[in-house]
């Protein structure tokens, strides 16, 4: 049991209402010096913030880098699994497919390389309780995909793989492509349907047996 002022059961029974962090999250309430948290595991679909935690254990990089990462990573499971990997949505940026919640946690890194995790401060009853999603090695079937992703796609520059969501086809480019209103106007921030992605993956994989970039 942990101590006051929330118990191991009121933070899981938080962090299964909320689903903040679908994935898994290691908690600290009150003082996280304090060193003291509880674990929560969950199946898929993951918060993309759990993913994108992930990715940073490796070695940190650019918010344009892992935002094309964990795209490629929630493609590829949404292909070979038949269901989504995170449950964030995707939108049509100018510079490429985007998840907006990972662009609100590192916005503040601008061009340069993330040097921290991914945490999310939940306010509870006058206090905070600071949450660090992490993709837990208990989810094998989602950190298979993860490491795929990573061996396949981890030695690419931001740009390589932002040039390659680019592409004609891409569920990118034909979202972007449509959002142009009846004045010629671009309508910004159009949503990328998982169906689109499932099925641009899909059609990737059984033509090249993998992802290439």
């Amino acid at each position: 049991m942990l101590p006051a002022p929330y118990s191991e059961q009121e933070i899981r029974r938080f962090l299964m209402l909320t689903r903040s962090v679908a994935n898994g999250a290691i908690v600290y309430a009150g003082a996280p010096d304090a060193g003291w948290y509880a674990e929560c595991w969950m199946p898929a679909p993951y918060s993309a913030l759990s993913v994108a935690n992930y990715f940073l254990s490796k070695e940190p990089m650019t918010v344009m880098r892992l935002q094309k990462l964990v795209f490629y990573a929630h493609g590829i499971y949404l292909a070979e699994r038949g269901k989504p990997l995170i449950f964030d949505h995707i939108q049509a940026w100018k510079w490429g497919p985007v998840i907006p919640v990972l662009y609100q946690a590192f916005k503040h890194f601008k061009d340069r390389e993330i040097t921290e995790q991914a945490t999310v401060v939940m306010p509870s009853g006058g206090t905070s309780m600071v949450v660090m999603p992490v993709a837990p090695p208990e989810a094998s079937d989602a950190v298979a995909i993860l490491e795929d992703t990573w061996r396949l796609l981890g030695r690419f520059s931001a740009a390589k793989l932002s040039n390659a969501t680019h592409q004609p086809g891409t569920p990118w480019h034909e979202v972007y492509q449509r959002s142009m209103d009846e004045h010629g106007k671009l309508v910004p921030n159009l949503r990328i349907e998982n169906e689109r992605i499932e099925a641009f993956f899909r059609q990737l994989l059984r033509k090249n047996g993998d992802v290439a970039v």
